[in-house]
């Protein structure tokens, strides 16, 4: 990936989720967003987040899904991952659990940051070798490592 590791820090993932619906998976990264301090109202970016939820729901690749909101209530461009164990209760396009989970906010002015943002993250985790790669990791760095690897070496 091009884009700047600001967007997303080792805070900002969480390799040990836990859920049983899509949900209380929005929930748990609505969590994760809510401690990284880039959120300037919580429930705002809810509301976004289960409104884009309805109207085009996110997209479930293999295994992984992308969750988005565009909404005044994110401060700036940030983007989150998650993982779990055994995945959740609902199923990607090749039949497996979902155990990879993305989401990516912005305020509505940075739509253009935020659109680059969404389609690299789903030109990578399109790339089975890193999807199998990031349910392996042991670290947040691990992480990083695979989704901005150029940046990390400057």
């Amino acid at each position: 990936m091009s884009y700047e590791t600001r967007w997303m820090t080792e805070q900002d993932i969480n390799l040990q989720l836990s859920a049983e619906s899509e949900l209380e998976t929005i929930s748990a990264m609505l969590e994760l967003a809510q401690k990284s301090g880039m959120v300037k109202d919580i429930t705002q970016l809810a509301q976004a987040l289960l409104q884009h939820e309805v109207l085009s729901p996110s997209a479930s690749g293999c295994c992984a899904v992308v969750f988005q909101a565009l909404s005044e209530a994110a401060s700036q461009p940030k983007m989150f991952f998650g993982r779990f164990d055994k995945g959740i209760g609902y199923y990607s396009r090749n039949g497996r659990p979902v155990d990879l989970i993305v989401l990516i906010i912005a305020p509505t002015e940075r739509m253009d940051e935020f659109m680059r943002l969404i389609d690299e993250t789903k030109r990578v985790l399109d790339k089975p070798s890193v999807r199998e790669r990031l349910r392996t990791v042991q670290t947040p760095k691990e992480v990083l490592d695979l989704l901005w690897p150029e940046n990390l070496k400057t």
